[in-house]
């Protein structure tokens, strides 16, 4: 469980970063965007739950994989 939430935390705190960084570059590069409104509401939304799921997964596999091992198992193999 302890790998699950650091991992959790780390890639949430990625997202809310990313996305803010991206929403104040938005307005930054809007008078280079011909033709293509400023503000894609898809990709703000899309892109995070999709870069959340594929994190979720990731953290998924080496957490189970770590709540299956016995402890003294690991300990005794070095």
């Amino acid at each position: 469980m302890l790998v699950f939430k650091r991992g959790t935390v780390l890639f949430c705190a990625g997202i809310v970063i990313g996305t803010a960084l991206g929403w104040s570059v938005l307005h930054l590069i809007r008078g280079l965007l011909f033709g293509i409104k400023g503000l894609d509401l898809v990709a703000f939304v899309a892109i995070p739950l999709f870069l959340a799921a594929a994190a979720a997964v990731s953290v998924w596999m080496p957490a189970r994989r770590a709540a299956k091992t016995d402890p003294m198992v690991v300990l005794r193999s070095e």
